[in-house]
């Protein structure tokens, strides 16, 4: 055991950056809280990231907050992934508002906190694609009419599909025969798959009624 610590610590403090990244992902120890400390504030990006992406060891508020507003997108972007810390509304904003898209997808998409109509807005308006997608597949709050239409309206394929398959959204039956006219064919298809489960739903909902009034009328 004390080879394995001892290989594990020359490794970890070798001047060579690759052997620094190999024996930080290593997962046949348990780092110190000395090690972690260093390895997270490593000059490198490349271990920096390494130690954001561990996953056996509990991180300090200061790591936490070290590893959020490092200066490699890639290092935010593996604690923004982290789900061993509950981030505070001012981390969870810096997240949101991150200039690396890559950051903001990744805030968007944590599930441990409630947005804002605020970050909601900025969210389902952001520049990035792959960002207004989040949001879009986001359940945790109801779309406003005019949201639902500039959805419906977005220039990115998957976006579109992704609000036409809300599934808080009942659109409206004229909403339903322009969808289904549509030239593009994956639009369409996302149209048609919409009226196919808003018929499931409407046939569940029956057989419920159905089962209700049998049990009534036994009562």
């Amino acid at each position: 055991m004390q080879y394995i610590d001892k290989a594990v610590e020359e490794g970890l403090t070798s001047k060579d950056e690759r052997t620094r990244v190999e024996s930080s992902l290593r997962l046949d120890f348990k780092p110190t809280p000395e090690q972690v400390d260093r390895g997270v504030a490593d000059k490198s990006w490349k271990v920096r990231q390494a130690w954001g992406i561990r996953t056996d060891f509990i991180p300090t508020p200061e790591q936490v907050e070290r590893g959020l507003t490092d200066a490699d997108v890639y290092v935010r972007m593996a604690w923004g992934l982290r789900k061993d810390y509950t981030p505070t509304p001012e981390q969870i904003e810096r997240g949101l508002t991150d200039k690396e898209w890559e950051v903001r997808q990744v805030w968007a998409g944590r599930d441990d906190f409630t947005p804002t109509p605020q970050q909601i807005e900025r969210g389902i308006s952001d520049s990035s694609s792959a960002v207004r997608l989040v949001w879009a597949e986001r359940m945790d709050w109801t779309p406003a009419s005019d949201q639902i239409q500039r959805g419906l309206e977005d220039p990115e394929d998957a976006v579109c599909i992704a609000w036409i398959l809300r599934k808080d959204f009942n659109p409206p039956l004229n909403y339903v025969e322009r969808g289904l006219t549509m030239r593009n064919e994956r639009i369409r298809s996302a149209w048609e798959k919409k009226v196919a489960d808003l018929h499931a739903e409407s046939m569940h909902i029956l057989a419920c009624e159905e089962v209700y009034k049998g049990c009534s009328l036994q009562l």
